[in-house]
C-alpha cells in the first residue's frame, strides 16, 4: 500500500474508533434516562459519521450494518419509538 493510503486507512481507523466510543458512551447513558433527548442526538449523530465514513472507504457491509442502526436510532429520534432493552 502507498503511504497517503495507509494515512486514509489510519484516519479511518482512528475516527472509526471515536464514534464508536461515543456510540458506547451514548448507550450507557441511554441506559438509565432512555428519553435524553440529547444523548439521542448524540448517539444518531456518531453513528451517522461511523455509516458515511464506511461508505467512503467502500466497507459495504460495514456501512450498511451501520445503516440499519442509524435508522432505528432514527426512530427513536423522530418518531418517539422508545429506545428498550431489545433495540439496544
Amino acid at each position: 500500500m502507498s503511504d497517503e493510503l495507509d494515512e486514509v486507512w489510519g484516519l479511518y481507523a482512528d475516527e472509526g474508533e471515536q464514534s464508536l466510543e461515543a456510540m458506547e458512551d451514548a448507550l450507557l447513558i441511554l441506559k438509565s434516562t432512555p428519553t435524553d433527548t440529547n444523548t439521542i442526538g448524540s448517539l444518531f449523530r456518531a453513528m451517522h459519521t461511523f455509516k458515511g465514513n464506511s461508505r467512503v472507504m467502500g466497507l459495504s457491509v460495514i456501512e450498511s450494518r451501520a445503516h440499519v442502526a442509524e435508522d432505528l436510532i432514527g426512530l427513536v429520534r423522530d418518531e418517539g419509538v422508545p429506545l428498550d432493552d431489545e433495540l439496544t
